[in-house]
């Protein structure tokens, strides 16, 4: 059974501003479900790179466009745009003389994309379109074999597509029915905004 925080929660139980920004309507209603005296709530949509204007294509011709076409036939096919975190490489952090620890490590990302890999291979209705953040090449960010051999295994799956870095991130949301995340990142929230379930899968659990 779902519950709303109530006016005990402080965080939002009045706010001391005129206007709040958010990225999306249930963040609206959730603020508007607390007491405010005069506060108000805008929407202006999810804040990201890139072209929105794809959205206004029909998805099945931008699928097409990007080589989303799997070699089978099926009216029931479900599409599963997935985004992941670049780990950095050691020289990265060194070079930024970072000193905390970062939570999406090279292992925490295999776990997520292995996982992602599963839907292909126990739903012969999904379609997996994976969109790295970064180049696979880049010196700055590091792949562990297991996450790389997991992209090769997407790539040779007849329902697995990987795309370009460097696509309009819009595309594989706008060619998705769900879009999939680590936590807490932009994408599902942008597909919310167009209508698109999204979520975030956390593989540690």
């Amino acid at each position: 059974q779902r519950c709303k925080c109530d006016f005990r929660n402080i965080s939002f139980a009045n706010l001391l501003v005129s206007h709040v920004i958010v990225w999306h309507k249930d963040f609206q209603e959730f603020i508007q479900g607390h007491p405010q005296d005069k506060t108000k709530v805008k929407v202006i949509g999810p804040l990201m790179v890139g072209d929105e204007s794809v959205f206004a294509l029909p998805q099945n011709d931008l699928r097409a466009r990007v080589g989303v076409k799997p070699c089978i036939e099926s009216r029931d096919l479900w599409y599963v745009s997935v985004f992941d975190l670049a780990p950095k490489s050691r020289f990265a952090i060194k070079l930024s003389g970072q000193s905390y620890p970062d939570v999406y490590t090279e292992s925490y990302m295999a776990l997520f994309l292995r996982d992602m890999h599963r839907l292909l291979q126990e739903f012969d209705h999904i379609v997996l379109v994976f969109k790295p953040l970064r180049s696979l090449n880049d010196p700055m960010h590091a792949y562990s074999d297991e996450f790389l051999e997991v992209v090769q295994g997407i790539r040779d799956d007849q329902r697995g597509f990987v795309l370009e870095d460097g696509i309009n991130p819009w595309i594989p949301i706008a060619i998705a029915d769900t879009c999939i995340a680590v936590p807490f990142t932009v994408p599902p929230l942008a597909g919310m905004h167009y209508g698109i379930p999204g979520l975030f899968h956390d593989p540690t659990g």
